[in-house]
């Protein structure tokens, strides 16, 4: 009896010990949740998906403001690559620009090795949250510049463009979301121009979309890698036009000279509505010299929901699960086609 009092005396000790530092821990853990944004009481339902608003007031003030002032006042700014396209295409990750070209098997086995190799080594540099910007737009340059090298020295053509995109969407390995389509053309025939700023390339998404939608050119504008091609023998690539681009540097400042910025129909648009997937894309606005209380910034959250906190610092409206073009539609139908009371 003794021994089984001892025992029990001894229990009760490391208890006192271990309760009070479980209690600290949960706290901790539920402090850190919270401050994340990802508490399920945070998630909310918006047009049928699933959102967290970093201010919904707020969010609600920007809309009813771009209503009253309908879309004579509206642009569009928008990336491409998991933000126009998919980011999941039957259960895997969906392919970027970069990557259809990549993972098309029309060049030569080496080039497909070491561009696949670049992706293995730079994705996880950009998307790891130890690293500052700095670091990680050093790594960006570098991934850019040695994947253009890589498309020089193995000749890349223009067949080989339309072959591989055509070859990309046959095989669902890349997707335009549901409506975003629709929103683009709703864009076009409301006279609301449409920036697509993308640091993919600027010859393979106007292939995807020139595959998927008719699109008016006049309306919608591209800003992005752009291969030169040889005007003689096979078309190949010869370089790329400058800037180069990268996940970090999409800037409008470095585009003002061009024709989507250099119309006084741009200069008396005063509302802004920016769509991204990434923190970089927030950027894509730098340069327009529009307030912020008057950009509406949609992002789309693909994975890594770690990152909530970060994204809530940026964006008015965070949407999770990879859903479809769905919100961004509504709002520029909110926009463009107001209901009658």
């Amino acid at each position: 009896k003794i021994q089984i009092i001892a025992s029990r005396v001894r229990l009760y000790r490391s208890l006192q010990r271990i309760i009070p530092f479980l209690i600290v821990r949960k706290c901790a853990q539920l402090a850190t949740l919270l401050k994340r944004g990802i508490m399920s009481s945070s998630v909310e339902s918006f047009q049928g998906q699933r959102v967290v608003f970093a201010n919904k007031q707020a969010f609600e003030e920007k809309l009813k403001q771009f209503k009253l002032d309908g879309p004579s006042k509206l642009s569009v700014v928008s990336d491409f690559d998991f933000t126009i396209t998919k980011f999941y295409m039957n259960g895997v990750r969906g392919a970027s620009c970069h990557k259809i070209i990549e993972d098309c098997g029309l060049m030569a086995a080496e080039y497909h090795d070491e561009a696949q190799g670049l992706q293995a080594k730079y994705y996880p540099l950009e998307v790891d949250p130890t690293l500052n910007m700095e670091e990680k737009t050093k790594f960006m340059i570098e991934w850019v510049e040695k994947a253009h090298e890589l498309l020089e020295l193995h000749g890349l053509t223009r067949s080989v463009v339309t072959r591989a995109v055509h070859s990309a969407l046959a095989t669902g390995k890349v997707g335009l979301r549901e409506k975003a389509d629709t929103f683009l053309s709703l864009a076009s025939s409301s006279k609301v121009p449409s920036l697509i700023f993308s640091a993919g390339i600027a010859d393979v998404l106007e292939e995807i979309l020139r595959e998927q939608m008719a699109v008016d050119w006049s309306q919608v504008h591209v800003i992005s890698n752009r291969c030169i091609f040889e005007e003689s023998g096979e078309g190949k690539v010869t370089g790329f036009e400058q800037p180069l681009l990268h996940v970090f540097n999409k800037k409008s400042t470095a585009y003002l000279h061009t024709n989507f910025f250099n119309t006084e129909d741009i200069k008396d648009r005063t509302n802004l509505l920016l769509l991204g997937d990434s923190l970089g894309d927030i950027t894509m606005s730098e340069g327009m010299e529009i307030n912020d209380d008057r950009i509406i910034k949609v992002g789309f959250l693909n994975d890594r929901v770690e990152r909530m906190d970060q994204y809530l610092e940026k964006y008015d409206v965070v949407i999770l699960d990879d859903p479809g073009f769905d919100i961004p539609y509504y709002l520029l139908q909110e926009i463009c086609e107001p209901k009658s009371d």
